[in-house]
């Protein structure tokens, strides 16, 4: 579609996961953000849900001109096949129609929050211009501070010392009393107790919060941003450990022996070849380890 877009964030380049990738594919972190970029284009100008139907790891190394990158996504999160189709996780999160509006809906009102924010604070200059102009000749005829003044700054300069040391060594200050940075964070957003509380017990970060607020519109409720908060652990939950059996089932291939090795290759190219699926280069044990040869073997490498 013309003028059809999707949202790349700034910090795309530093991601870890963005970083991985690159290093496994030996390729500059910057063209692995373009290579990313198309492939996030093609699942926004040809899916709705994310599923690139007819597309295969190989189709997608072929998009990008890189080998191996649509396996090295798939090794971080960003995208999972089957024998049908590729799919990239979380599309509707952020690329479809409802998740642009919203993306622009918040940046819109985060404009007008800082628009209104600099009127307030130049209105509040001026006055405070004009109140001190007012009472300037006063306070010449004022008396030296008296030395219980003298206390109470000196106490007044010792209590924002402490809160400082306090918001270093990773606390806040709300109504009086030190809380962690999260919890405070999720009360600005309007979540109450015991749910905030319960948010960071479930494992709640900030990048949850920033991603949410980025997917929120002006006028959400605390009970979206809880249940959105909540799909955002799990999903990372689901992640994690997706992942973790993913090298589970790769460090164990890589402590058979080489005639093991090529043994559990070898019955993998039968059971692919049952199945219909083209599995090229798997003499190569390190070539070998794609999705679905891992997928195999976590299913226990039943032929």
């Amino acid at each position: 579609m013309a003028g059809d877009w999707i949202p790349i964030r700034i910090n795309l380049s530093t991601d870890p996961r963005t970083v991985a990738i690159a290093a496994r594919v030996r390729k500059h972190v910057l063209h692995t953000v373009g290579a990313l970029s198309v492939v996030w284009g093609a699942a926004n100008e040809h899916t709705i849900d994310g599923r690139l139907m007819g597309y295969t790891l190989d189709a997608i190394d072929s998009m990008v001109g890189i080998k191996g990158f649509a396996a090295a996504m798939e090794s971080v999160g960003w995208m999972y096949h089957d024998d049908v189709s590729v799919t990239v996780p979380d599309f509707d999160r952020y690329n479809s129609d409802g998740a642009k509006a919203r993306l622009q809906g918040a940046r819109r009102a985060a404009r007008l929050r800082h628009a209104k924010g600099a009127r307030l604070a130049h209105e509040s200059n001026a006055d405070t211009v004009t109140i001190g102009a007012r009472k300037a000749h006063g306070k010449r005829t004022e008396s030296a501070p008296t030395e219980q003044n003298r206390t109470e700054e000196k106490n007044s300069s010792s209590s924002s010392a402490a809160s400082a040391v306090a918001a270093a060594a990773g606390f806040a200050q709300q109504g009086g009393e030190q809380k962690p940075p999260i919890l405070v964070a999720l009360h600005e957003r309007g979540i109450g107790e015991p749910t905030a509380s319960a948010l960071v017990a479930e494992g709640v970060t900030g990048a949850d919060i920033a991603a949410v607020e980025r997917a929120s519109e002006a006028g959400d409720g605390p009970g979206l941003w809880v249940t959105r908060l909540r799909e955002a652990i799990a999903q990372r939950a689901s992640t994690a450990k997706a992942r973790e059996a993913r090298e589970a089932a790769r460090a164990a291939f890589d402590a058979l022996s080489l005639e093991e090795q090529a043994a559990k290759l070898l019955e993998f190219r039968v059971w692919a070849g049952n199945n219909g699926l083209e599995c090229r280069h798997m003499a190569n044990p390190l070539v070998a380890k794609w999705g679905k040869f891992v997928e195999w073997l976590m299913a226990g490498g039943a032929a």
